[in-house]
């Protein structure tokens, strides 16, 4: 639309908020972070996982996904093993795009849904736009900061579109790494995850990171 356009900030060098592509540190740790949660059973699985090896991930459930009873069931479960639930909109739309009003919507809703399923007043600390798009978008940076965020939550290695060799080579400490739930990801985090604790990597939230 041209006129969202026409509106939207003009970029600068200044940024409101720090955008986490990995962590500084010589510390044998990486975060796993899972986005979207379409998939249920494989939500469970990845998280059983994790669990199995002593690990906690991060998930980025879209809102609307969160707020489906067999989503809302696993989130929950995973949150009370310790995983850390953050967020990714509320419909999983294009925030570069959006007016003001439709921005707050999409952030504000998806944080409400995950106080709502965990029966607790839930404060997200981190905030990943579909696709990493609008990272820089100051205007989005100042939402989040205003509403008490840490920071835009990026990776160092998307592992929805890695190999083997690809993940292996990005291993390092404060690695973060993108997956989904989807049938792919699933196949690979099941080899992943255990591998990841047999090289010596604990992995934690981006919170604990």
């Amino acid at each position: 639309d041209p006129q969202r356009a026409a509106a939207r900030p003009t970029p600068t060098a200044e940024r409101f908020m720090p955008v986490y592509s990995k962590a500084n540190t010589e510390e044998k740790i990486v975060a796993i972070t899972v986005d979207d949660c379409f998939q249920a059973e494989n939500l469970r699985q990845i998280v059983d996982k994790a669990i199995e090896v002593g690990g906690k991930l991060t998930i980025f459930p879209i809102g609307k996904n969160t707020i489906q009873k067999q989503q809302s069931e696993i989130l929950k479960y995973a949150w009370e093993n310790g995983f850390e639930l953050e967020n990714h909109t509320y419909t999983h739309n294009g925030l570069f795009a959006c007016s003001n009003e439709e921005l707050a919507e999409e952030v504000y809703k998806q944080q409400l849904a995950l106080s709502h399923i965990l029966g607790v007043e839930y404060h997200c600390h981190f905030l990943r736009p579909r696709g990493g798009d609008a990272r820089g978008d100051q205007r989005m940076q100042m939402y989040a900061k205003q509403l008490g965020y840490y920071g835009i939550a990026h990776w160092s290695v998307d592992g929805s579109k890695s190999n083997d060799k690809q993940l292996a080579k990005g291993l390092k400490p404060g690695a973060i790494f993108l997956f989904h739930t989807t049938n792919n990801d699933w196949s690979i985090l099941e080899r992943f995850i255990p591998w990841v604790a047999q090289q010596g990597y604990q992995m934690v939230t981006l919170n604990e990171m």
